[in-house]
């Protein structure tokens, strides 16, 4: 886990980095309110969605304005194999969401 703190004169941020592994379910649950700000599918689907698709060593970068979720980013750690059969690790940034 990664965690920084950001003070401003104005605000105060807060960045954690978490493995899916790390994430309760109250942290997903942020994670689909906010995805479905922007991508309005319901909270059921964004939870299937994030079951889906999402892997237990992936990345989940979270900004926080005080306690509540702001900004979020997914990084997918993905393997892929070359054209000699070498299998190589590929990070993907699949998300990124503001709240306004």
């Amino acid at each position: 886990m990664v965690k920084g703190c950001y003070n401003t004169i104005f605000m105060n941020f807060n960045l954690i980095s978490l493995k899916t592994l790390q994430l309760s379910k109250n942290k997903v649950t942020e994670i689909c309110r906010l995805k479905d700000s922007q991508w309005k599918f319901g909270i059921k689907s964004q939870h299937q969605w994030f079951k889906d698709n999402v892997e237990k060593n992936d990345i989940h970068n979270l900004l926080y304005i005080k306690s509540k979720l702001i900004g979020y980013t997914l990084l997918r750690i993905r393997l892929y194999n070359t054209d000699n059969n070498f299998k190589k690790k590929k990070l993907y940034f699949v998300r990124y969401i503001s709240f306004k």
